[in-house]
């Protein structure tokens, strides 16, 4: 599971038993899902006037959850 998805899960107090890789899977692609949502939120028509500002956001959402799409 990439490391942010783990820290967040731990953070919200996620028990998970037993841990099983498949479960790891399912817990990162929730999470994958939650990120891409955002920056779909940020590609609103509503933030034309501050794109660049929302092109970056999304950028550094992508990088800092390792999402390659």
């Amino acid at each position: 599971m990439k490391s942010e998805f783990k820290k967040i899960a731990d953070d919200c107090g996620l028990y998970i038993s037993p841990p099983s890789q498949s479960t790891m899977l399912e817990v990162e692609f929730f999470g994958e899902q939650v990120a891409k949502k955002c920056c779909e939120i940020l590609d609103d028509k509503r933030f034309d006037n501050v794109r660049p500002s929302m092109n970056i956001a999304q950028a550094m959402i992508k990088d800092f959850f390792e999402i390659k799409q």
